[in-house]
Parts: structure tokens; sequence; C-alpha cells
């Protein structure tokens, strides 16, 4: 996993580096210029004719800095600097004034039409306000150009934190960043306004010590976790697993889970489901162990003791792919979060179930994961889809510690949280997941992966990069509109084959 920051912890690190460690912030931003430099050599931009568009603070002063080295370099470089000049930032004016004493060209409206590149450095990290009047319009008129675009640290008007447009931004073809990457390249939508993303070293480094509050998972976060998986275990090394899912006549859901467990490398997995479902079960998954509710009306009494046997066997539970809210399922999953001291992952109409009181979460006496898309975090929490949207690492880390539980939440980029502040993003994965069934293959992959290394939590972070990279292996083999749960599922000894996974 590799660390992304908020605008807040870059500009900390900035500060620190420049007033504790004594480098000079004129050293940094030279490094940052030719960061940029390189870039649009060594990715094939053409530099015919270049327009740099300038801000009045220090990201401004990058691209002013980026604009000298070009015009020494014999490139046609203009700089167009917009906003009020008594705002000018210290650095900027130095910058301004080393590119005069080389005859750096500074032009005003320009037309961007008549460029073949141009380089955004109007606004960089710690925007918190909409775009208005000569900013906005410069982003417009960039937008409007057939220019190629190069964003400096991020695009113009992007959230660095959160991802949100600001009223407008730039729509980068490429992005350099700086140090290192930052959330809004990466959550939506500041991903699609960023292009391709690069980060350059200039110099910044953190304090002794000290570790970003966030990371993104990268493919070695699963080959290090199947990596010490021991050549000497049995099936029930590898974990047994419980999976309570699959109501009348819904087994889908239940097969989805359990194929998943199994493939991730569970020893073992018994579904506690309908009856009904028992001849499908039976037929499309021999692998997997089966119980049954009991017959209709025979009491509570009878709906635990059929589950009983179960609870007890198994390493871990997973419960609520396509369980519906019958009274025998909120029956079981109370009894989960009430009295089970097993580790449980809650996914789907679980997660409707504990919505009606989720203070029955902080009853839990292990651990848990709750794996809720954005709808269902919104019954959860009571927010609106659109705010847990605009900031889903915030609303993560916030349910996440005030219940003590894991909280992945799923969307385009999904967000693990940690009850004591750590937080992963994935970004693997593509749109074509957003189907039925893929959610149910992700808590299967999750119980697998948690119930074979004894529920180390490394597992969660590590299952959702995991699966994200089985939907893109699926996509690949056809269009993403297309893709369907099963496809993702067939994928998962492929890509564990595609990492040295054997």
């Amino acid at each position: 996993m590799r660390y992304i920051l908020t605008d807040e912890e870059m500009k900390a690190y900035d500060r620190w580096t420049i007033q504790s460690m004594g480098i000079p912030s004129l050293v940094l931003m030279e490094r940052a210029a030719l960061s940029c430099v390189d870039a649009l050599y060594d990715n094939g931009f053409d530099l015919t004719r270049v327009l740099v568009v300038c801000g009045t603070g220090n990201n401004g002063a990058d691209g002013v800095a980026a604009a000298r080295i070009l015009h020494l370099r014999g490139i046609c470089t203009e700089v167009w600097m917009v906003g009020n000049p008594e705002k000018f930032s210290p650095d900027l004016r130095k910058q301004m004034k080393i590119a005069e004493n080389y005859d750096v060209t500074f032009v005003h409206s320009p037309d961007p039409h008549e460029y073949t590149t141009i380089v955004d450095a109007l606004f960089g990290i710690g925007l918190h306000r909409n775009l208005e009047g000569v900013f906005a319009e410069a982003v417009h008129k960039i937008n409007d150009s057939n220019a190629r675009v190069l964003s400096v640290d991020v695009p113009s008007g992007v959230s660095g934190t959160t991802g949100a447009v600001l009223g407008t931004a730039v729509h980068a073809d490429m992005t350099q960043t700086f140090a290192w990457e930052k959330r809004g390249l990466i959550l939506y939508p500041g991903a699609a306004y960023a292009g391709k993303v690069l980060t350059a070293d200039i110099g910044i480094y953190l304090p002794k010590g000290e570790l970003p509050g966030c990371a993104l998972t990268e493919d070695c976060d699963v080959t290090e976790f199947y990596g010490q998986r021991p050549d000497w275990g049995n099936k029930g090394t590898f974990g047994k697993i419980l999976l309570l899912a699959g109501c009348d006549a819904m087994y889908g859901a239940a097969y989805l889970s359990a194929s998943a467990a199994l493939l991730s490398g569970a020893g073992m997995v018994k579904i506690h489901t309908a009856r009904e479902n028992a001849d499908a079960l039976r037929i499309s998954l021999p692998e997997a162990m089966l119980s049954f509710y009991p017959k209709e009306n025979t009491g509570e009494n009878a709906e635990l003791e059929a589950f009983a046997p179960g609870e007890e066997w198994a390493d871990l539970i997973a419960a609520g792919p396509g369980l519906g809210t019958s009274g025998a399922a909120r029956l079981l999953v109370h009894r989960l979060l009430v009295s089970c001291e097993k580790p449980c992952v809650f996914d789907a109409d679980a997660l409707n179930i504990i919505s009606e009181d989720t203070d029955m979460l902080r009853q839990r006496k292990n651990l848990t994961v709750i794996t809720p898309h954005i709808g269902e975090m919104a019954r959860l929490t009571g927010e609106s889809p659109a705010v847990i949207k605009a900031d889903p690492i915030a609303c993560a880390v916030k349910f996440a510690a005030a219940y003590g539980v894991i909280c992945v939440l799923k969307d385009a980029r999904t967000v693990t949280a940690f009850p004591d502040g750590r937080v992963y993003l994935t970004a693997s994965g593509n749109s074509g997941m957003a189907t039925a069934g893929s959610g149910d293959v992700l808590t299967g992959i999750m119980a697998g992966m948690l119930a074979q290394r004894g529920a180390d939590v490394k597992a969660v972070p590590a299952a959702v990069h995991f699966h994200g990279l089985c939907g893109t292996a699926a996509a690949c083999r056809g269009a993403r509109p297309a893709l369907t749960a099963g496809e993702i599922l067939r994928a998962v000894p492929e890509v564990m084959h595609k990492l040295g996974i054997f």
C-alpha cells in the first residue's frame, strides 16, 4: 500500500520540510517545476507553443518556474497571470522576477485555442471555495481549448481532500502531483478530472514516526497476505465459515458468497438457509455443507436450535446475502449482534436489519466487519446518499469509531475504515462491477480471507482490493456493461495465478 494525503497533511509536511529541516521553499519549487517539465517531455506533449496559466499562490509560482525552464530550453512559452496582483504570494513574486530576468513572456487575455499545450497552475491543494469570476472564466477557456493539459499538483477546482468539484474544474490529460498522491485525485469526481496521475519526489518527507491517515491498497497487499499461508495446513487450518444467506427460493446470493469464500481459500463453508434452496445449492455447490431454518411456526427456540450447531462449529460467520428480513432472519441477526462471540461480517439484508437499531452493533464482543453500499450506509446513518458520496472517507471513519466496527463503504472507490482511525482506499475494479451479486462475491472473499488467517484484520482491505482485481480481469474478457457477478467469481483463480499465488 502507499500513502495518500489530505490537503492539510500535505501542507503540514511541506511546512515541516521548510521550517524544521531547513530546505528553502524555492528549492522545493524548482524541483516541482522540473518534474512538470519532465512530464511534458516524457509523455509526448506537443510543445510547439505552450501557455502556462498561473494563479496568485504558490501553485502559480510552480507554474512560472516551469515556464522559465521551458523558455530556457527554447520552447515558445507564455505565462498568463490570473487574479489580483495585490494577492500574489511572496514566492510567486520572486519567481515572476526571475522569469522577467530571463525574458519570459507574460500575456494578457490570450486565446487558448492558439496553444498546443496548456499547463494549469491556477490552484493547487487547499482550495475550499467554489471558483468564480476570472478564475472560473480561465478554467472554461482551458477546457474549451484543443490543447493537451497538464495540471500542477491537482486540477484547478478539484478538492485535493475529497475530490469534489468546486463549481468548475480543469479537465486535465495529466496531473503532476508532488511527494504523495492526494485523496482527491483518487476519489470521484476528482479522479475523472485528473487524467493520468504522476507523482514526483521533490524532497518533502515524513517527520520521523509520523504516518498519514490514509493508504491506497495495492496488489502487494494481496500477495503478502497469501504469502503467509502455511504449506502444512489442512481444511481446518484454513477456517470454517458459517454463511447465513438466502431466503425462500433466493439461493443465488448464497451460492455466490459461499463459492467466493471457498475459491479465496477457506477450508470449509456451511450455508444456513431456507430449506427451499436445498436442491439448487446441492447441485450447484456440492463443496458446501448445508443447514436449514426449521419448518414455519415452530417458534424462536427452534430457530436458534437449528442455527446453534453451525454457530458453535464456525470460526467466522458472514450474514446477509439474499437473507431477506423475515422474522427468522431478524432473530438470527440479533443473535449474532447480542450474543455471538465469533468474528462476523455483515452485508446486505443483515445491514438493513441492523439499520433499525444500529446501537446493537455496540454489543458485539469480537471483530465486526460491515460492508454497506451507499444506500445501505444512508439507512445505517440517517444521512442522505448525496452527503455520504460527498465525503465517503469522513462518513466511514465516523461510523467505524462510533460503533467499534471495520466499515467497508462500497462505491466506485471503496473506503475501509478501522475503529482506531486507520483508513484504506481501494481503486481497483471498474464500473461493470456495479451489478447484482457483486457485493455477495465480496462478502465471500472477505469471509474466506479472514477465516483462513484467524481473523487477521489485514485481510479486510486486501479482500476489497482482490475483489476489484477480479472485476478487472472479468471485464477484460468482454464489455464492462455486460459484466456479471458470476464472471467476477470465475476470475478468482485467474487473478491468483496472475499475482503468483499458487
